[in-house]
């Protein structure tokens, strides 16, 4: 079992235990029997409520996701009563201030890089049908308002750098293309892209505002990449369209002549590329690692690199200076599977969650000045006594196959 899982799977065995515990039990020839909803449970014991009771414990452990940057503060999603909503954290450790209440849960929420935005955008469904749409929250009433049309589906929000429009993907067409639009604050809307087949996205906007990084998503192991030029509508194949890989994170360079993404590009795991717009060339990064690049994020002003690297189930964080990829040295960072790496608008903070064996997730943030971290988050463990939870310890073991004549080691917890 992998150390961010442990918590996971005592959720699960927690739910089935509360779930036999409120079953039905039937009678006549097949008493005994227990169903919970369309499951039939057989010759399985009553539970005893006193273990229904502890196991709740277990299902009430909280989390906290960090979604974006509010000035010097925090916006995360957390979960206090039935359904996960947005909050606002101003300082670390502070006071969690619940934004939105609604029945439906509220998972993501895209902040604009303007300072002077007077809300945010965030999407939301009804009935976990998946049809999306996106709301504006205002600061200012605490209202959110409809901006989208209400039937169709929307995803994929990225904001322009200047913060005055965002790009999104939506079924508004014909109920199943994904085009890509583009729409400001007073609810112009243009339309970017129009697409045919499998899921494209928004992944970046040039340094300029004036083109876009969109990636094809056909299947976990095939995507392609392309550039948008806003102006004239073309789009450009960035990568080989033979090459059938599964791309990651994808990001603009600081100066707008390169791409920095993650892919599976003549490896068997995801590695860290460069992208040079004007010769078309590619330089792959993380050669010398061996394990995936599983999160990229690039400083507003384009000075820093953070990705986090998962090394036998745990996160290792790296952030180089930029252009010239020199690495930082970092303090020692919380323990478990790193996730969300986000810069602060002024770009000397690196936000992100942690999910470990002692803590569900909580949010942290790096000071890359002062080279400290600081914790925003301390989630409750439903009663539980944190100190109690047992780190897990790495070991490693020998497989069939071999690397440089030797057994390859897996690892695990």
């Amino acid at each position: 079992m992998q150390h961010g899982s442990g918590l996971a799977w005592i959720f699960l065995l927690s739910t089935l235990v509360l779930g036999v515990g409120a079953c039905v039990s039937t009678s006549g020839p097949n008493a005994g029997d227990q169903r919970i909803g369309n499951l039939l449970v057989k010759s399985v014991p009553e539970i005893p409520t006193a273990l229904t009771q502890r196991m709740q414990r277990y299902r009430n452990t909280r989390s906290a996701t960090l979604l974006g940057w509010l000035g010097s503060g925090m916006l995360i999603r957390t979960r206090f009563a039935d359904t996960t909503q947005l909050h606002r954290v101003r300082s670390p450790l502070g006071t969690r201030e619940q934004l939105t209440f609604f029945g439906e849960p509220v998972r993501s929420a895209h902040v604009s890089p303007d300072p002077d935005a007077s809300g945010f955008v965030y999407p939301r469904d009804v009935g976990g049908s998946e049809f999306y749409q996106l709301f504006w929250y205002d600061w200012l009433t605490g209202d959110s308002r409809l901006i989208s049309d209400g039937k169709s589906r929307y995803t994929n929000v990225v904001w322009a750098n200047t913060g005055d429009r965002f790009a999104y993907t939506t079924t508004e067409r014909d109920g199943r293309s994904w085009d890509i639009h583009v729409q400001d604050l007073h609810g112009n809307v243009e339309i970017a892209l129009e697409t045919r087949a499998h899921a494209w996205g928004v992944a970046d906007w040039s340094p300029e505002d004036d083109r876009i990084l969109i990636d094809n998503y056909v299947s976990i192991n095939e995507s392609y990449l392309y550039e948008l030029d806003l102006s004239s509508g073309v789009l450009t194949p960035l990568l080989a369209g033979d090459l059938e890989i599964s791309i990651g994170s994808v990001s603009y360079a600081g100066d707008g002549n390169g791409v920095y993404f993650t892919s599976d590009l003549g490896a068997e795991f995801m590695r860290l590329h460069y992208l040079d717009l004007k010769d078309g060339s590619i330089d792959v990064l993380t050669a010398d690692v061996s394990w995936n690049v599983e999160g990229m994020a690039i400083s507003p002003d384009g000075g820093s690199l953070a990705f986090a690297i998962n090394e036998g189930g745990l996160s290792r964080l790296r952030v180089w200076r930029l252009p010239d990829h020199t690495p930082m040295a970092l303090p020692e960072l919380p323990f478990g599977t790193m996730y969300g790496l986000k810069f602060s608008p002024d770009s000397g903070h690196l936000g992100f969650t942690v999910n470990g064996p002692a803590a569900p997730g909580d949010v942290y943030s790096l000071d890359l000045i002062a080279r400290n971290i600081q914790r925003w988050t301390r989630s409750e463990a439903g009663g539980l006594n944190p100190e109690e939870f047992v780190i897990p310890e790495l070991i490693e073991y020998p497989t069939f196959d071999q690397v440089d004549g030797a057994a390859r080691m897996v690892p695990a917890f």
